[in-house]
């Protein structure tokens, strides 16, 4: 896939879905924060959502408290 293939994929997704009030960074870090309970560590995470750094995976990804208050129960 060439540079720009997929921002060009998404970009005619959204504005044939009429869904131009939508940026692709806001849907990645929905994407990231619902997969991260998912997954047993960060480093899965960063590998799946290709966040290159864990100090970038941790701007992108907001944790419910109640989640990491769950995961602690178990």
């Amino acid at each position: 896939m060439q540079t720009g293939h997929f921002d060009k994929l998404f970009r005619d997704a959204k504005r044939d879905a009429g869904l131009s009030h939508i940026h692709f960074h806001e849907s990645r870090r929905k994407a990231t924060t619902t997969m991260a309970p998912k997954l047993s560590n960060d480093l899965e995470l960063a590998a799946i959502t290709g966040h290159k750094s864990l100090s970038m995976l941790q701007i992108c990804c907001k944790p419910k408290p109640d989640d990491l208050a769950a995961r602690l129960d178990t």
